[in-house]
């Protein structure tokens, strides 16, 4: 729960909604005169390239641009224009001293090229037509007066297919795919825990349980997402689709970490406890921007520096947490070694085994997705959901499944959770003791009871030093061997 109400705090405060094709002018300040900014990236595909359904032309909207000023008029000296040009093209010669010429902007000789003037009160909505597939970039130009004024209205591209933005589009598929093998998952372990309930153990088999459920619910609210986008062009401003899919993005990959933790804790000290909800703290707290950087790394181009000064902290918290897991699973190892446990110590080294190659994938993951740069051509599109969502969403069901097959409920595994459980067996780990998981025998002082002096008994004082220090010594022995203690009735012998 804990986990789960930072996620939230987190991602509410941090994490934004995907971006749709449009953009939103919400009272923006305008450029300084003679100059231009670059607020936003469209992806087109053309009627042609349509990797979907072909129902029309890529249509670009311009819906209800004006210009304000808090507490007074727009000067009449104020020429403003929002541009929607092809990235590649413009992107070089593009400056301001080209764009303004005596006082206003200048249109451009360059094909899908398209201004709108935006004047107090706003001048009729426009709808223009795109040919060629490609990244667009949406231009602010300021060619007159700048004192105080604002911009309002809305740019939006309708593709082929839908609202979605183009590199987006194939992600549609990532995330069914992704949630038909999170359901068949689910299913075939329901009914393995089912046919094998006597064998459950429950801290475990029921973690690896809420590690499947967050991430198929993941990939439903992420597939119901991108569905919506498609028919409703603001659909992903401040949808809550979107961001509860971030949500549990976030708990996923906590949740991950506390599986693989897990299996190396017994019975957790206040001090482990706290030591794993800091590290899953800064996990989180570190994971978010990158997350929300990432989602709008392509529409709003942030420069590789941003990408990378986002993802060094959640790489060093995740590198240190993967040693940290990967410790204590080779803890577990020599441990079992030491009792002659080969089932145990097999099972701890597979796990270690999908730890570290998981730690390898994710590098390998962040590689790609730094090398996946803002406004490719629209042939490369599919590269940007393979790198940001196919290959993490592969990555982690395939650690879930793993760890589904490893520790099914099963017979053989239950003197494998019985020894693990020191509160089951009453081991205490002892760093001074002589092997692993051996029992510190500490003297135990000799136990008087005094009968009273008003007794009449004539016995006076009687000892049972000797007898309280063998049964003590006899149940040491019996949770060192796994045997069982002395009776009572033979130490009273003595």
């Amino acid at each position: 729960m804990a986990v789960s109400a930072l996620s939230i705090v987190v991602a509410a405060s941090v994490v934004t909604s995907a971006w749709a094709e449009m953009y939103r002018f919400d009272q923006e300040t305008i450029p300084a005169r003679d100059t231009f900014e670059r607020r936003y990236v469209f992806y087109v595909h053309s009627l042609e390239d349509s990797p979907g359904p072909r129902g029309s032309k890529p249509q670009l909207s311009f819906s209800d641009m004006k210009l304000g000023r808090g507490g007074g008029e727009v000067p009449d000296d104020t020429a403003v224009a929002v541009g929607v040009l092809p990235w590649h093209e413009t992107l070089s010669s593009l400056d301001g001293n080209s764009l303004c010429v005596q006082g206003s902007v200048q249109s451009m000789n360059v094909a899908d090229a398209h201004w709108h003037q935006v004047k107090f009160p706003a001048v009729d909505d426009r709808t223009y037509t795109l040919g060629r597939s490609g990244p667009y970039m949406l231009i602010v130009a300021n060619c007159g007066q700048d004192a105080g004024v604002h911009i309002s209205g809305s740019v939006v591209l309708q593709n082929p297919y839908g609202f979605i933005a183009g590199n987006d589009y194939f992600k549609l598929s990532v995330y069914m795919w992704s949630a038909l093998a999170y359901v068949a998952a689910l299913l075939l372990w329901g009914v393995k825990m089912l046919s094998r309930r006597n064998a459950l153990q429950q801290r475990v088999h029921l973690h690896i349980t809420l590690v499947a459920v967050v991430g198929m619910l993941e990939s439903v609210l992420y597939l119901a997402h991108f569905t919506q986008t498609i028919r409703h062009p603001d659909s992903q401003i401040g949808s809550r689709l979107s961001l509860a899919a971030e949500v549990l993005s976030i708990e996923k990959i906590a949740y991950i970490f506390l599986l693989f933790r897990l299996v190396t804790l017994e019975t957790p000290t206040c001090k482990e406890q706290a030591t794993v909800s800091v590290i899953i703290a800064l996990l989180m707290l570190t994971a978010a921007p990158k997350v929300w950087l990432q989602s709008v790394r392509h529409q709003m181009v942030a420069s590789d520096n941003s990408f990378v000064m986002a993802v060094l902290p959640v790489a060093a918290v995740g590198l240190g947490s993967s040693v940290w897991v990967v410790h204590g699973l080779l803890g577990r190892m020599r441990r079992f070694r030491e009792v002659g446990e080969e089932k145990m110590r097999t099972l701890y080294q597979h796990t270690a085994f999908l730890a570290f190659n998981l730690v390898l994938a994710s590098t390998i993951i962040l590689w790609a997705q730094y090398l996946d740069m803002p406004c490719p051509d629209f042939t490369r599109w599919f590269y940007h959901a393979l790198a940001n969502d196919a290959a993490p969403q592969a990555t982690a069901f395939a650690a879930i499944a793993a760890m589904m097959c490893m520790w099914q409920p099963s017979e053989d595994l239950r003197p494998i959770y019985e020894l693990t459980d020191a509160g089951a067996r009453g081991a205490i780990e002892d760093p001074e003791a002589g092997k692993v998981g051996q029992v510190a025998l500490e003297p135990v002082a000799a136990v008087e009871f005094v009968i009273d002096d008003c007794d009449d008994d004539g016995d006076g004082d009687v000892e049972f030093g000797d007898t309280a220090a063998k049964a003590t010594r006899a149940q040491d022995r019996s949770v060192v061997t796994g045997g069982a203690a002395e009776p009572w009735s033979d130490a009273h012998k003595a």
